[in-house]
């Protein structure tokens, strides 16, 4: 049995070709967009969770005017987020919509950094005036911004009872008195 180019002609045929140069990678389909669900899912994920913390964050800012507000809005940062982006699932205009909205973030932290900066510069003039003008470092608002810690940190010896260094003091111990 001798081969002749006759023989082989029909292993041509059935030769499948190829698009593409590459092995598709184990665990992964061929379709192009089948793993979008995915992908979306992960970006609705961190859309939610920057919305959530820029709601939080907007809150406790607004809460130094308004307390009960403020409040308010940060109880419900975890939650109302969620259910914008439920509802804005389906709509791709609504999604980046939200997305802008989430890049308010930067600007709330520099805001809120600019009022405690100013903060700030009240209670140091209330130290160097001996509390006759400038802030009370004790504020709630100095508290909220984080000035009454620094303040305390710098001002060691003014003994703020919030502070923790020296909250705790041993009970008295009695005098040692034998029964009998």
């Amino acid at each position: 049995m001798t081969a002749t180019a006759e023989d082989w002609s029909d292993l041509e045929e059935k030769v499948e070709l190829r698009e593409t140069n590459t092995m598709p990678r184990p665990g992964t389909t061929r379709t192009p967009g089948a793993r979008r669900g995915v992908r979306t899912s992960k970006r609705l994920d961190a859309l939610t969770k920057s919305l959530s913390t820029q709601m939080f964050q907007a809150g406790a800012m607004i809460s130094l005017g308004l307390p009960v507000t403020g409040t308010y809005i940060c109880q419900e940062a975890e939650v109302f987020p969620d259910a914008v982006v439920q509802l804005a699932r389906k709509k791709a205009e609504w999604i980046e919509a939200l997305e802008r909205v989430s890049d308010v973030g930067p600007g709330i932290v520099v805001g809120r950094t600019v009022l405690g900066i100013a903060a700030a510069m009240g209670t140091d003039r209330y130290y160097r005036t001996d509390g006759n003008s400038g802030f009370n470092p004790d504020k709630r608002a100095c508290a909220l911004l984080g000035v009454t810690a620094a303040y305390y940190n710098v001002h060691k010896e003014d003994g703020n009872a919030s502070s923790s260094e020296g909250v705790f003091t041993p009970p008295p111990h009695p005098v040692y008195q034998p029964v009998g």
